[in-house]
């Protein structure tokens, strides 16, 4: 077990390995640690649309030793029905960013128009100049985590139903599992916070309530020990803890602190019910950003939809989805 402070994760490991004392260079220097102790994947859980993080994941990945410390990038904003297009795309081949939209745009989940913040494809153009700086060898993989959906083969309400349920989780987990675990890469793992939990959780689903496995419980189960879990909880700065209110934007807190740790985990994150668990049964650690009135986040440009083509795609899918037209007011 990882025996450091937060202040020597913030001070020592850069002064030992060279690195800026800044807070990308505290994530690189997690990753790189964990990754040397053994770990195979360290998953990050993202609050959608935030750019801070975004940012901060940008700079990190721009990293050398981040570059020689990981493989692979498996994200949940992707559609893996289109890896192989993704794929030349990341390896910096002719094909234009209009034609790799279909990768975010065409989700199991749209019409939800969560992945259209220009930080989901700004993230993607990032890695790709990145990797145009990189021997072949050394390039950076992403992968698609998100279920396979042929968008122009789902015409109906009943040829939607088989994804209607889908087990997100399950499929990150299984992607994970294939193109990680079993052939010895070292990746990050990028997808929403109840996603990369390490405990399953209870959820109410009409009217009962059944036990929900996270991509985290399930990788828990079945690799122990094979992934280092950070999380990012929005309640956290609102519970009056002293010993946090110094503590920078963009810090990494270990949860084996004490007053981090034995926080009941239904104080950061309501949404599921955990039981009597605390917060250091969810995350070995948390990406604070504290109150989160001073987050910021990136929504999707109206011009977006002022693409008739895709306005007309994403209210056929409404209709299909939803039995109504997509909002106006996205337009305006």
């Amino acid at each position: 077990m990882w025996k450091i402070s937060i202040l020597a994760l913030a001070l020592t490991l850069p002064l030992l390995m060279g690195f800026t004392s800044d807070k990308s260079g505290e994530l690189v220097n997690l990753i790189h640690f964990q990754i040397e102790q053994g770990k195979q994947i360290v998953a990050i859980g993202e609050r959608h649309q935030h750019k801070s993080f975004h940012t901060l994941l940008g700079n990190a990945l721009s990293s050398k030793q981040t570059q020689e410390d990981i493989d692979v990038i498996v994200v949940e904003f992707g559609n893996s029905f289109y890896q192989d297009e993704l794929d030349s795309y990341i390896n910096g081949e002719d094909i234009s960013v209009d034609a790799i939209r279909v990768v975010w745009r065409n989700t199991v989940i749209s019409p939800n128009t969560v992945w259209d913040s220009p930080v989901y494809e700004r993230f993607f153009k990032t890695v790709r100049d990145i990797n145009r700086t990189l021997r072949p060898e050394r390039r950076y993989r992403v992968i698609a985590g998100g279920k396979s959906i042929d968008r122009a083969a789902i015409q109906s309400a009943e040829d939607y139903e088989p994804y209607k349920a889908s087990l997100r989780s399950q499929h990150i987990y299984e992607v994970v599992e294939a193109e990680v675990l079993l052939k010895g890469k070292k990746a990050l793992l990028i997808a929403g916070g109840h996603h990369v939990t390490k405990i399953s959780a209870e959820v109410g689903r009409n009217g009962r309530s059944i036990r929900s496995e996270t991509t985290g419980s399930l990788l828990e189960l079945n690799y122990p020990n094979s992934t280092f879990f950070i999380n990012v909880y929005s309640k956290l700065a609102s519970l009056g803890i002293a010993e946090i209110k110094d503590i920078e934007n963009g810090s990494i807190i270990l949860s084996e602190e004490p007053w981090l740790g034995g926080i009941k985990a239904g104080e950061v994150a309501s949404f599921f019910t955990y039981e009597d668990f605390k917060l250091k049964d969810m995350a070995d650690a948390v990406l604070h950003w504290g109150p989160e009135e001073h987050w910021v986040y990136e929504i999707p440009l109206s011009a977006t939809y002022k693409d008739d083509d895709y306005w007309e795609e994403l209210n056929r899918r409404s209709l299909i989805r939803r039995n109504r037209k997509m909002d106006e007011s996205l337009r305006d």
